[in-house]
């Protein structure tokens, strides 16, 4: 079975995604590559997007009804302004449950960790990716932490990801204790400004983040 396969497998059954009417004819020029790539036409169409393992893992879907589903709104907003000609040509189609993304450019799918601007190659194409992904599930998706906050806190609503009270970047741990649920679009406001303040900071120079 391929990995994209098996992943649209994995969905979440209480998010029932709209169904996919294809992609629009301004899709390229919001998407880039990541509108062209065969495999992700494919996932779309059997599945407009979806959560798994816990709602760790989030691929976006089109549509417009759920912005926070919605790749093309995924892709737009004010955070990425923070980081200029670095994200130049990469749009982003999922994301793991501290809201670092996975994107696309140029035929080549990365990560992403919004608080230190880090893109890393994962693959070649949405099956690369889903093949990079399903080589490392707990790693790549953080669905072992969504699985114990559900556990103590119930399921992440759909619209949030998980947000790190004192940043990663900062020392921040990888622990409930230091974890809260915010709207997609709040914790990216909130490690973009991390990102921000510290990208040009000398080592052990003091930072104030606002939360």
């Amino acid at each position: 079975m391929k990995a994209t396969d098996w992943l649209a497998a994995q969905a979440d059954p209480e998010f029932i995604p709209a169904p996919f009417a294809g992609m629009p004819a301004d899709a390229e020029t919001a998407l880039g590559s990541l509108a062209r790539d065969a495999d992700y036409q494919a996932f779309l169409g059997a599945r407009n997007g979806l959560y798994a393992f816990a709602r760790g893992l989030h691929i976006y879907g089109l549509d417009d009804a759920k912005p926070y589903h919605d790749a093309h709104a995924r892709n737009r907003g004010a955070w990425r302004a923070a980081y200029g000609p670095l994200l130049e040509g990469t749009a982003f189609f999922a994301e793991d449950v501290f809201g670092n993304a996975f994107g696309m450019r140029a035929g080549e799918a990365f990560s992403f960790d919004p608080e230190t601007g880090k893109l890393e190659k994962v693959g070649t194409g949405f099956r690369g990716w889903a093949d990079y992904l399903v080589g490392d599930l707990g790693y790549a998706t953080g669905g072992g932490v969504a699985k114990a906050y559900a556990a103590a806190n119930g399921p992440i609503d759909w619209d949030c990801r998980l947000s790190p009270i004192k940043p990663f970047v900062l020392g921040g741990e990888f622990a409930l204790a230091n974890l809260r649920a915010l709207p997609w679009d709040k914790n990216s406001e909130l490690r973009s400004e991390i990102y921000r303040k510290i990208k040009d900071l000398p080592e052990g120079a003091k930072v104030e983040i606002r939360s």
